[in-house]
């Protein structure tokens, strides 16, 4: 019993600077634990949190807080985690993988704090609707046009450090000032507290 205690006060006290050195070095094959740990202790030393890495490029901690991790592992790709409390009292932790190529594009997953993938858990997504909206005094048919240059529809997914929740936006491909000016006059953020979804039962996770 005592054992058992023991770890159920280890989990619930368990920290992103924890989850980010414990982090299997297959998430990023380019940084292993020594490497980690060294950006963590550079963050707690209040210097700048930045090491070159296998890739010969430079991985930077930029934000670290007790539940928040945001790190640019390279030009081309930004980590963004975050432990988030469940029902159960529990922790996971939701993975967020944004890759620039220049657009950005964004990928989410949810581990358990032992970083076994939870395979049954979704964010829940916003619609196309969401994300674009014709402004008023732009006719239909410019709006049409517009929203065909967003093909295909990539999204960026940024959590907050502050709280639970999630902002998604449509990224702007490569397209010239004139068209970057008016997308982004119909490009709308959706923003929503952090809800999960189990895709096993259908209901709310958390």
């Amino acid at each position: 019993m005592l054992l058992l205690l023991c770890g159920v006060m280890n989990v619930s006290a368990q920290t992103m600077r924890q989850v980010w050195m414990d982090m299997p070095d297959e998430m990023v094959v380019y940084l292993n634990r020594s490497n980690r740990t060294e950006l963590a202790d550079y963050v707690e030393m209040k210097v700048d949190a930045a090491i070159g890495n296998k890739l010969g490029d430079t991985t930077r901690i930029e934000r670290l807080t007790p539940d928040y991790i945001r790190v640019k592992l390279n030009d081309a790709h930004r980590l963004e985690m975050k432990l988030v409390s469940r029902d159960d009292g529990s922790k996971m932790v939701c993975v967020v993988n944004t890759f620039f190529g220049p657009a950005a594009d964004s990928q989410i997953a949810f581990y358990d704090t032992e970083w076994r993938l939870l395979s049954d858990i979704q964010v829940a997504m916003p619609t196309s609707e969401q994300l674009c909206a014709r402004p008023e005094g732009m006719t239909q048919e410019r709006f049409d046009e517009l929203k065909a240059m967003l093909d295909p529809e990539l999204t960026e997914i940024i959590l907050s450090e502050t709280d639970d929740s999630i902002t998604f936006r449509r990224s702007i491909p490569d397209v010239s000032s004139d068209d970057m000016t008016e997308l982004k006059s119909i490009l709308t953020p959706f923003f929503s507290n952090f809800v999960v979804i189990s895709k096993k039962s259908n209901n709310f996770a958390i």
